[in-house]
């Protein structure tokens, strides 16, 4: 009854295509500059979307760029500790930690040649983004603790070590 030991893990794993405002402009933030009466669903002769169906709007068919412009993130974390606490004496305790965390992150973006723009000046010739990042932070920690009464007084000391460390790629 002297030792004690603890443990815990979490792991989570998320995929998402959604195109949002993080990435590129919201796609249905142009919804407020169309009239109702637009049809968004309207297709031009080679069946695409058209990329404005009002004419006197200035903003893009919401429609066409989730239709057109694929984009995928995945993200995954891992979080792990243990834990030990060791009490020789009533009034003193060692105790230390480790902890481990990682979180990847990948993102691809592919919008394929021509994907429009109602910019009269913006020529696309297509575009591939990928990035991927990991972050990992190893943390641990020792402490060193003593309490104890002297008559009507009580002592306390702590010592700690502790490290953090963090590595972004």
């Amino acid at each position: 009854d002297n030792v004690s030991f603890r443990a815990s893990g979490y792991y989570s794993n998320s995929k998402s295509d959604r195109v949002d405002a993080s990435e590129v402009s919201d796609p249905f933030f142009s919804l407020q500059f169309l009239t109702p009466l637009s049809n968004l669903l309207e297709r031009d002769d080679n069946g695409e979307l058209l990329i404005q169906p009002d004419p006197r709007a200035v903003e893009e068919n919401p429609l066409y760029v989730i239709e057109n412009l694929n984009i995928n993130r995945e993200r995954s974390r891992f979080l792990g500790n243990f834990g030990a606490e060791y009490s020789p004496f009533s009034w003193m305790t060692f105790s230390g930690s480790l902890s481990y965390d990682r979180s990847d992150r990948d993102y691809r973006e592919f919008a394929d040649k021509g994907f429009k723009s109602i910019d009269p000046e913006a020529e696309n010739e297509g575009e591939i983004e990928k990035e991927s990042f990991v972050q990992e932070a190893l943390n641990y920690d020792f402490t060193l603790s003593f309490n104890r009464d002297f008559g009507d007084f009580t002592g306390r000391s702590q010592f700690k070590y502790q490290v953090e460390d963090t590595q972004f790629e």
